[in-house]
């Protein structure tokens, strides 16, 4: 206010750097770009005459946010369908600690963890392409979402024994001719091995598969 004039501008600072001026009351200005830390905050104002005035200065403090990067996996990298992958973490919070880190894939919730290093393990991983991110949340109440980390989990082959059927019986010393099917959703088969019981028969290269 002025007693015999106007005021005509008020400028705020923050530790003597300028945050804007505002000619029209109330006046106020937006300080962006913030940085965790404690600040001293007033307004200078002028009048009509040329005259100015400084406030009374406000100490206030702003928190700082945490800072979280997913390590791996890394961007681009090709997972494969069925694994568990751990998802690792560097995670820091610059005025206090980081109580929890949640896990999402195309913002689904993996789970979360609330220890350091904040990792977890992403179980028995569906075929497709997604975005990891990780939300650090601090003391505070503050978080933060890491940059996503763009991953392509690649689908297993498929195959199914179509000769001999379930429950076929044979002679000893009988030859017998082993028959399979096999396709790749996202990619092709290059050969297809065959065993019984765990000991490997052979291994043929082209469809159709057989071994004898």
């Amino acid at each position: 206010t002025d007693t015999d004039g106007t005021v005509v501008a008020v400028s705020l600072y923050y530790e003597n750097i300028l945050i804007g001026v505002d000619s029209i009351s109330p006046y106020t200005t937006t300080w962006s770009g913030t940085t965790f830390g404690s600040y001293n905050v007033y307004a200078i104002a002028e009048d009509s005459d040329g005259l100015s005035a400084t406030s009374d200065t406000a100490l206030i403090s702003i928190k700082g946010k945490p800072v979280i990067t997913i390590i791996s996996p890394t961007s681009g990298q090709n997972l494969t369908e069925g694994d568990n992958v751990t998802i690792e973490t560097a995670a820091a919070d610059p005025d206090g600690t980081i109580i929890a880190v949640d896990f999402y894939y195309d913002q689904v919730l993996i789970g979360t963890d609330s220890l350091t290093p904040f990792t977890i393990d992403w179980m028995d991983i569906p075929s497709g392409t997604f975005a990891l991110t990780a939300v650090a949340t601090d003391n505070d109440g503050l978080d933060t979402t890491s940059t996503p980390v763009n991953v392509v989990v690649r689908d297993r082959p498929n195959v199914v024994i179509t000769n001999p059927e379930n429950g076929n019986i044979f002679i000893q010393d009988e030859d017998v001719l082993i028959e399979a099917t096999a396709s790749d959703n996202d990619g092709t088969v290059s050969y297809v091995e065959f065993y019984y019981d765990g000991n490997f028969i052979g291994t043929d290269y082209a469809a159709p598969y057989s071994v004898f």
